[in-house]
């Protein structure tokens, strides 16, 4: 599941420098540089996590540690642990969100120069 998540924000790279040359003002440009800066520090974060850790050797614990029952403990709170996982439903949603808002902005963006268009033309 991780790798179709990484694989997703791989294939939605942002083309920086295109971006850039697109702006004029300095705040503008300092604002998409800290923008890239935690996109990129995402994909290190998406880098590092990718694959899931090495399983705890509870079995060499036990055998250096003379409380085995310390070592007990730990593997039976350990096993409890319940990470949440990536859920490919939750994407599809909020892409459905996403594309809806971007369908009304574009009525809009219409809307709008149609009224540009009849001020201008009329």
């Amino acid at each position: 599941q991780n790798f179709k998540m990484r694989r997703t924000i791989t294939r939605s790279a942002i083309d920086w420098a295109a971006l850039g040359s697109k702006l004029t003002t300095d705040s503008a440009k300092a604002e998409v540089s800290r923008l890239r800066a935690a996109a990129g520090e995402i994909m290190s974060l998406s880098n590092t996590y990718a694959t899931p850790p090495p399983p705890i050797d509870f079995a060499a614990y036990k055998s250096k540690i003379s409380a085995a029952d310390v070592v007990d403990k730990f593997q039976a709170e350990y096993a409890r642990i319940n990470y949440p996982t990536y859920v490919v439903e939750e994407v599809a949603e909020i892409k459905a969100k996403h594309d809806a808002l971007v369908r009304t902005t574009k009525g809009f963006v219409n809307i709008i120069f149609l009224l540009i268009f009849r001020t201008c033309f009329s």
